[in-house]
């Protein structure tokens, strides 16, 4: 899978979703799919606007039409498309990533060492200290 550049299937997949927007302009598809790989390439990297590289197209003509698309809801409208379609077939959640409630650190009667909840640089979490969860 090209990371960088949408493949003409995937292209066509959103250009359908595109279609049915209300409030969205596709006068050249050319320019429409240069738009929508250029706000991708920004979304992946995280960069700014203006690192923008000179291949996806001016980083100003592409801000503006992104900034009127926040506005009119269109981005939201084209992910509830694609969430609608979403396969969670290779979908997985790391255990690390996964907090503790606020209300499991101070409950009557429990404790950090009782819960095996671990104190982490911000807040309670769970503990890596295997000797709280296996016992001998």
């Amino acid at each position: 899978m090209n990371r960088i550049n949408l493949s003409d299937k995937e292209w066509m997949h959103i250009l359908a979703n595109l279609k049915k927007l209300s409030g969205i302009r596709i006068d050249q598809q050319d320019t429409c799919r240069q738009f929508i790989s250029a706000c991708l390439w920004i979304l992946r990297s995280g960069a700014q606007w203006r690192i923008l590289p000179p291949t996806h197209g001016e980083w100003n003509s592409i801000f503006k039409p992104f900034s009127r698309w926040c506005a009119n809801g269109a981005w939201e409208k084209l992910l509830s498309y694609f969430s609608e379609a979403a396969d969670f077939q290779y979908f997985s959640m790391d255990g690390s990533v996964i907090r503790a409630h606020a209300s499991a650190t101070g409950a009557t009667n429990r404790s950090a060492e009782n819960e095996a909840l671990g104190r982490s640089k911000v807040r309670f979490g769970c503990n890596t200290n295997p000797k709280k969860f296996f016992h001998k």
